[in-house]
């Protein structure tokens, strides 16, 4: 498994429960996920009002690239939910911080504020790195943001996309269909002409002739 896969298995074990550990494997998943719609997004084919298209699957492309959108969009959404724990996280480590560095000044001991020393420089080195992620966090909603807006202009243009199947648009509006044993029928097909298709099929069969028996 590849490891933005693996991140993404992670993240989705947590049950969206906001922990500072489970930080790390949400901004994993979610650069996974973005570069997952963006790819999407590029490959989307052209397709005109009436949803024709040279490509002969590009519903389900756009039904998948809605799919990553509602990920995207949940993934927002707990994007938000860790910033706001990263900010109670700095707050806290800050207040920590001053409170460590105004006791170290009032002892008289050399050992003991050099001890309070080190403590004020662990939790330095924990809001540097909670500012760190911070500011990756916030990079992936922007990126997150942007690829939304991108993704909003190409939409399917017969209401909500739907995965399966669909005919191969050609010049005059008439579609070719592709039959089960995966020959190019010569037949024009209507757009959704489930006969038509069967019709299709049938017809691949009987070009092939009569079948000559075993032994003969």
């Amino acid at each position: 498994m590849n490891p933005k896969g693996e991140c993404h298995q992670n993240y989705r074990k947590q049950n969206r429960d906001f922990r500072l550990e489970g930080i790390e494997s949400f901004m994993r998943y979610m650069e996974g996920l973005l570069d997952t719609l963006k790819a999407k997004v590029d490959m989307l084919p052209k397709v005109d009002g009436d949803g024709n298209s040279e490509c002969p699957f590009a519903e389900s492309l756009y039904a998948e690239r809605d799919e990553l959108e509602e990920r995207v969009n949940k993934a927002l959404q707990d994007a938000s939910g860790y910033m706001e724990l990263l900010d109670r996280e700095i707050a806290r480590l800050r207040g920590n911080l001053r409170r460590v560095q105004s006791d170290g000044n009032s002892l008289t001991s050399a050992q003991a504020r050099n001890e309070y020393g080190f403590a004020a420089q662990a939790l330095k080195h924990h809001i540097e790195k909670s500012f760190e992620r911070r500011k990756t966090l916030s990079e992936l909603i922007a990126l997150a943001l942007k690829l939304l807006g991108l993704s909003s202009g190409k939409r399917w243009p017969l209401g909500k996309p739907q995965r399966g199947f669909r005919p191969r648009a050609i010049p005059g509006g008439d579609f070719t269909g592709v039959s089960s044993l995966g020959h190019q029928s010569s037949k024009p097909l209507r757009f959704g002409s489930s006969a038509a298709l069967r019709d299709s099929a049938l017809n691949s069969l009987i070009s092939l002739g009569p079948l000559n028996k075993k032994g003969t």
